[in-house]
């Protein structure tokens, strides 16, 4: 049996979410897509986890509308092999982006 969608979306907010943060934007955007399959909500997780990494990389704001791109013609495949529900988001992003760095 999957997790929760609450919980899913709490382990995902976890590191970018405190409790002295008023306002999660991530964290507001996902609790408002409840009812979505918990696959999605981790897969936007992981496209904004790589959108932050690849703008730090590149010295500025690669955009969300790259990111999906980027992330949809590198790592949709991947994800759809590594995803399983009973891990975490971090775990399967380490996973999905590992795989691409090994090969």
């Amino acid at each position: 049996m999957s997790k929760p969608t609450k919980q899913v979306i709490e382990e995902i907010c976890e590191d970018c979410c405190h409790t002295h943060c008023q306002y999660c934007t991530a964290k507001q955007l996902l609790f408002w897509m409840i009812g979505q399959d918990p696959r999605n909500i981790i897969q936007i997780k992981c496209i904004e986890k790589y959108k932050y990494e690849r703008s730090e990389q590149l010295n500025h704001d690669i955009g969300w509308e790259d990111a999906a791109m980027e992330w949809t013609r590198l790592y949709a495949a991947i994800f759809a092999d590594v995803y399983n529900p009973d891990l975490s988001y971090s775990v399967i992003y380490k996973k999905v982006v590992g795989k691409l760095k090994q090969s």
